[in-house]
């Protein structure tokens, strides 16, 4: 139900904000209920609330490691 039905691919610069106002619609509708169980490609039983938490945590892994890399090369992280 929420798949993306359109491949970036076939995405033309007229076509791009249309696309965007559906997945919006389509990332509204899926967040609603953050507790709504929900099974996963792999298997995995998850909500949106966990779903949202591990993109926060994978971003704010990948900010501490940009930060490391910047006071290697002595520039300000």
């Amino acid at each position: 139900r929420y798949r993306i039905q359109q491949a970036a691919a076939d995405l033309t610069a007229a076509g791009l904000l249309p696309y965007l106002e559906k997945l919006k619609f389509q990332v509204v509708d899926w967040v609603h209920d953050l507790h709504r169980e929900f099974r996963s490609p792999w298997g995995e039983d998850l909500t949106p609330s966990d779903v949202i938490w591990h993109v926060l945590e994978h971003e704010i892994h990948h900010r501490g490691a940009l930060a490391v890399y910047l006071r290697a090369f002595g520039l300000d992280g």
